[in-house]
């Protein structure tokens, strides 16, 4: 897997999580790849940091404790103002009425674990904007120098 094509400018991305070594995992993956972190053992945990620190991204678990993944986006969703963060559930449950239900709730993405790497961080580089110095590197085609 390569990390290197595009680099993140350390945006920030909130990583919900019961399990530790998952955690753990995708967490130094997208480490690897540039991007700082933040992380959450359970939903309240979550919702905490989601709204003290507006991250860029949130990769969330559906089956949490102390606030589940539907409850914990509703409730960032509620209270983050006019910016929206782009949120990915990253869950074993592939029940289709449970994917169905956290894309209506207005999650960008549902993966499904165990999920690639590539694929993981080709998700998450999807819905995650570019920061805004590269912003400032791209030029139309018939842009003069």
């Amino acid at each position: 897997m390569q990390c290197d094509a595009f680099k993140p400018g350390m945006q920030r991305i909130l990583i919900i999580e019961d399990s530790t070594e998952y955690r753990d995992f995708i967490s130094e993956l997208l480490r690897l790849c540039g991007y700082d972190l933040l992380e959450a053992q359970d939903g309240e945990g979550g919702i905490r940091l989601a709204i003290e620190a507006t991250p860029d991204l949130i990769v969330c678990d559906l089956h949490l404790p102390h606030a589940d993944g539907f409850s914990t986006l509703e409730t960032i969703r509620r209270n983050q103002g006019p910016h929206h963060v782009p949120f990915i559930f990253l869950s074993g449950d592939s029940d289709p009425l449970h994917i169905h239900h956290g894309l209506n709730l207005g999650a960008e993405a549902y993966l499904v674990k165990p999920v690639s790497a590539n694929e993981f961080v080709t998700e998450v580089r999807r819905h995650l904007p570019l920061p805004v110095a590269d912003l400032r590197s791209i030029r139309p085609a018939n842009a003069q120098s």
